[in-house]
């Protein structure tokens, strides 16, 4: 291998690992948010988006589970997720 497809590795193999590496300045919350703290920082997102799959959905897509995990998503009546994205 010539010495520029080394370095061209070598950059690539330091780039990857930098996303594999958590922060150390990052550290866990000693308590969970509540949902006037939640609210706020919805307020602050620069995008939203809601999601809900109903119990009908939850139905459907029930049937491509393993019959294990059926009586699990049976019980659910709906799921909701919301993303928030901040500049």
């Amino acid at each position: 291998m010539s010495n520029r497809r080394v370095s061209i590795f070598a950059s690539v193999v330091l780039l990857g690992a930098g996303f594999f590496v958590p922060p150390t300045s990052v550290r866990a919350e000693a308590a969970p948010l509540t949902v006037e703290e939640l609210v706020a920082l919805g307020t602050n997102a620069t995008f939203h988006t809601d999601l809900t799959f109903d119990e009908s959905m939850l139905q459907a897509a029930s049937q491509t589970l393993p019959d294990e995990d059926r009586p699990i998503v049976a019980k659910l009546r709906s799921i909701a997720v919301h993303t928030y994205r901040y500049s």
